[in-house]
C-alpha cells in the first residue's frame, strides 16, 4: 500500500511519526480516508459524547469521549503512527479521567487524586513516546486498577452499578469482537469496507464508555472539594 498521501506530510516509518504498529482487518484505499467502516464507526463516540454534554450538561464527560472518537478517527483515516499516539492518547485520558472520580468520590481527597493522576498520565505519555510497544499493557494495569476500586467502592457506598455493570459488560463481548479482527477469524474482504469486526468494536465500546460516564454523572459524591 503505497497511496497514503498523508505519508507525504507525517513521514514513513520515522518514529512516533510514521508507519503504524497496529493492523486492522480492513484493508485501507487510496484516499484520505484510507479505513472508510472505521472511520464511520468512530463517530459513534462523538455522538455520545454530545448526549453528555446536551442531555446531562457534563462537558467534561462529553469532550473526552467526543475525543475518542476524533483520536479514532485521526488513526484510521491515515493508518500513521501519528494517528496511533493520538488514538491511544484518548483512550489513556479517558480512562485515567474514570480513575480520578473513583479515588476522589471513593478514598482521596481532590488533590491526592490530581497528584495520582497526573503521575499516571506521565507514565502513559512515556509510553506512547518511548515504548510504545507496551501501551496495552499499561491501558490494561489502568482499566484492572480502575475496575477493582470502583467496584469496592461500590460495596462500600451502595452506589447504584447498573449503567457500570452493563458498560463493562458489553466491554467484554466488544473485545470478543475486537479479537475476530485482531487475529483475522473475522476477515471478509467483500464488506470489510461497510462493516467489520472492529468498527463493531468502536460502535459497542462507545457505548460502554457512555454507560460508564453516566454512572459516575448519576453517582453519589463523597468528597465535593
Amino acid at each position: 500500500m503505497n497511496c497514503n498521501p498523508y505519508q507525504e506530510y507525517l513521514g514513513y516509518n520515522q518514529g512516533a511519526i510514521g508507519g503504524i504498529q497496529a493492523d486492522f482487518a480492513e484493508n485501507n484505499i487510496c484516499g484520505y480516508i484510507g479505513q472508510p467502516s472505521n472511520v464511520v464507526s468512530s463517530l459513534v463516540y462523538l455522538v455520545f459524547g454530545l448526549i453528555l454534554i446536551t442531555r446531562y450538561k457534563r462537558w467534561d464527560f462529553g469532550i473526552l469521549l467526543s475525543l475518542v472518537g476524533v483520536g479514532s478517527i485521526f488513526l484510521h483515516a491515515t493508518s500513521t503512527n501519528v494517528g496511533q499516539v493520538a488514538d491511544f492518547a484518548s483512550i489513556f485520558i479517558l480512562v485515567t479521567y474514570f480513575l480520578y472520580n473513583t479515588l476522589k468520590n471513593s478514598y482521596y481527597s481532590n488533590l491526592i487524586s490530581k497528584l495520582i493522576v497526573s503521575s499516571i498520565l506521565f507514565i502513559q505519555l512515556m509510553v506512547l513516546i518511548y515504548l510504545r510497544t507496551y501501551r496495552i499493557a499499561v491501558l490494561a494495569i489502568v482499566l484492572v486498577s480502575l475496575l477493582l476500586l470502583e467496584n469496592k467502592s461500590i460495596k462500600k457506598l451502595g452506589n447504584r452499578s447498573a449503567e457500570w455493570s452493563k458498560g463493562w459488560g458489553l466491554f467484554i463481548i466488544a473485545f470478543g469482537i475486537w479479537l475476530l479482527d485482531e487475529f483475522r477469524i473475522w476477515d471478509n474482504d467483500s464488506i470489510e469496507h461497510f462493516i467489520n469486526a472492529h468498527s463493531i468494536w468502536h460502535m459497542l465500546t462507545a457505548y460502554c464508555l457512555f454507560l460508564v460516564s453516566k454512572y459516575y454523572i448519576l453517582s453519589p459524591k463523597k468528597n465535593e472539594d
